[in-house]
């Protein structure tokens, strides 16, 4: 609608108001009243679109002026700023652009520079152009694209940093092993006796032993490859940061982790026997903690002394963060810490503490905590993680597979011994 006829509905409304108000005065009846105030919120609404209307009226003959005028002639800073006090919002932006503040008159001065605070909403959409706007000047200002890739810190691994690592040509690892007499002092089964002199006569028979017996422990190695990722080749073309690369590190990140929790918790089948998984099976011994609901500090010392002094000597204790927590909270009967203030231990009885978020919380039955000389669980790997680039597979698209070959088992149960919440 144009400002004329807006103006014309505006006015009739404005009078109808006006020979209400002639005619009652002011204390008039209620109907009337009501009346009255209709014809004004009428004469509100068009008068803002009226205003609205003849604002945009004036911009278009703005903008067509200031073109005719930008185009004919090249005026000085001293024609543009003593020539008008009126504001034109095109004409001052442009001038702004030219010749910086500097190009202003007064009265725009004040609007851009000194009272832009203090102007309306709709004054400042009107007057100004806001750099977080993209229609009022936003797509001027070119975001600041920072090439690296933010992800969240992936947790810990501490097996293969503790365990026996070996790499094998077969599909299946054997270890030499002497199988031993289950005695924990004379762990090789062999016999040994003191003698008189002259015990041995000639032609005697020399008595024979069965031992040392030898055998095998056999590693099998399993295949690990999560499921293909599909990537479009323009995404990799176009990407700021090498894609493909950042990928490549966040497969062999989850492959880590994966084995790592299988070096724990697998139950072998598919996937390498974890040293957690023996202890909850019973296959390794087990020393309760002396509360039904959680760690106390005489549970911790019988583990100690439970595990064989010869393991001892490179015994490494493994529980979560929660588990140790519990551990630096122990109190003596006397209510104090156990452990000096403002530390977490990181070691029991000279023993370091290692932290796998994969080892269970502290729980009526649970076994928590591990300790023991994990250089006699057995990692072999077979092929070293690859990935593989499929270009027709997933084409026009191109995917990334990764594989990798590896085992894991516990050799020995001796060397290790667990913590069961149990009374």
């Amino acid at each position: 609608m144009k400002p004329e006829e807006i103006r014309t509905l505006a006015l009739a409304a404005l009078t109808k108001a006006t020979a209400l108000k002639d005619e009652f005065g002011t204390d008039m009846p209620a109907d009337k009243l009501e009346q009255f105030n209709a014809h004004m919120e009428e004469f509100k609404t068009h008068n803002t679109a009226y205003e609205a209307a003849k604002k945009q009226e004036d911009q278009f003959a703005a903008l067509k002026d200031g073109i005719e005028k930008y185009s004919t002639t090249e005026k000085t800073l001293e024609d543009v700023t003593e020539t008008t006090e009126t504001v034109n919002p095109k004409e001052a932006f442009a001038r702004y652009m030219k010749f910086g503040a500097a190009g202003l008159n007064k009265t725009e001065s004040g609007l851009y520079l000194t009272d832009f605070a203090s102007m309306s909403k709709e004054d400042r959409e009107a007057f100004s152009l806001i750099g977080t706007v993209d229609a009022l000047g936003g797509f001027s200002v070119p975001t600041d694209f920072m090439s690296e890739l933010l992800k969240d810190l992936a947790g810990m691994t501490v097996m293969r940093q503790l365990a026996r690592v070996r790499q094998t040509s077969s599909n299946v690892a054997s270890f030499l092993t002497v199988q031993g007499s289950g005695n924990i002092m004379y762990s090789s089964g062999l016999i040994g006796s003191w003698r008189g002199e002259g015990w041995v006569k000639c032609q005697d028979d020399i008595p024979t032993q069965d031992q040392p017996r030898f055998g095998r422990e056999r590693v099998p190695v399993h295949l690990w490859s999560p499921d293909a990722i599909c990537i479009t080749r323009e995404l990799l073309d176009d990407s700021a940061l090498d894609l493909e690369s950042e990928i490549r590190r966040l497969i062999a990140e989850t492959k880590a982790l994966d084995e790592d929790a299988a070096f724990l918790l697998g139950n072998g089948i598919g996937q390498p026997t974890g040293i957690h998984y023996e202890a909850a099976q019973g296959n390794i011994v087990t020393v309760n903690s002396g509360s039904a609901s959680d760690i106390t500090y005489d549970g911790l010392v019988n583990l100690w002394a439970c595990l064989p002094a010869q393991y001892r000597m490179n015994g490494t204790y493994l529980m979560n963060s929660k588990t140790l927590a519990k551990v630096a909270q122990l109190k003596g009967t006397d209510g104090h810490p156990l452990f000096p203030v403002n530390t977490i231990p990181q070691d029991l009885w000279g023993r370091p503490i290692m932290v796998s978020e994969f080892m269970p919380d502290c729980a009526p039955g649970a076994i928590p905590i591990l300790f023991g000389d994990f250089s006699h669980y057995g990692i072999v790997d077979r092929q070293d993680l690859t990935v593989v680039r499929l270009n027709e597979k997933f084409a026009p698209n191109l995917g990334l597979m990764a594989f990798c070959r590896t085992g894991g088992q516990l050799l020995r149960t001796q060397p290790f011994v667990s913590q069961t919440i149990a009374a």
